[in-house]
Formats: structure tokens, C-alpha cells, sequence
């Protein structure tokens, strides 16, 4: 068992990504209607990163990270949208995009993204 786990989240986990470059993992909480937010250390231990967890749409059930790493989407089952955070390359930190989050239609449940 690795340091620390298991680790807290918010209630009902049900989603996680994990960034490209492996350094910060991110989980929705669909009950709790918010991201619990780690960097990922090199043994595989998870650290919280500051400000975690970060709020996010009614009833979030899906997350992923764009290819570049800048960007997290998260489905809003609940409140029927798609929320757009700035991941902060440093840190692992959110930031809501201006605009998010958008209309996606009845209880959207998972994301893809192309390259």
C-alpha cells in the first residue's frame, strides 16, 4: 500500500484523468458537484493540489484532458453542460474558462476529445 491511501475524494467518485505528461490526476465528484484535483508523484503517492477540490457542474460524470494538457472538460450530468477549466502547468491548479461552462444537452455522460 502506497503512503497516504487510500486517499479522500468528495462523494460518489466516478470519473478520473489523468494529464499527458502523467503529472496531476483528476477525479469528479458527482455528488458533491465537485474535482478533486493530485499531482502524481513519482512512486505513484498523490498529493492534493492547492485549492482542491475545485467546484464544477451539478452532478459531474465525466472528465478528460485535452492532448496538450492545458485543459480539463467535465460533463455536468445534472445540470446538463460541459464545463472548460485551465490547468495550470505548474501547479495542477483549475481555473474556469470565460463562457463555461456550455450547454451540452440532457444528461451528458462522456467526453472524447481529437486531435
Amino acid at each position: 500500500m502506497l503512503y497516504g491511501s487510500p486517499y479522500k475524494t468528495g462523494t460518489s467518485p466516478n470519473a478520473v484523468a489523468i494529464d499527458p505528461l502523467d503529472n496531476f490526476v483528476y477525479l469528479a465528484n458527482e455528488r458533491s458537484n465537485n474535482l478533486s484535483a493530485y499531482a502524481l508523484g513519482t512512486n505513484g503517492t498523490l498529493i492534493v493540489v492547492a485549492g482542491s477540490p475545485f467546484a464544477a457542474g451539478d452532478e459531474p460524470s465525466a472528465v478528460t484532458v485535452d492532448p496538450t494538457g492545458s485543459f480539463l472538460y467535465v460533463a455536468n450530468a445534472g445540470s446538463g453542460n460541459v464545463s472548460l477549466f485551465a490547468i495550470d502547468a505548474t501547479t495542477g491548479a483549475l481555473s474556469a474558462v470565460s463562457g463555461s461552462p456550455y450547454t451540452a444537452g440532457t444528461l451528458p455522460s462522456a467526453l472524447a476529445i481529437s486531435d
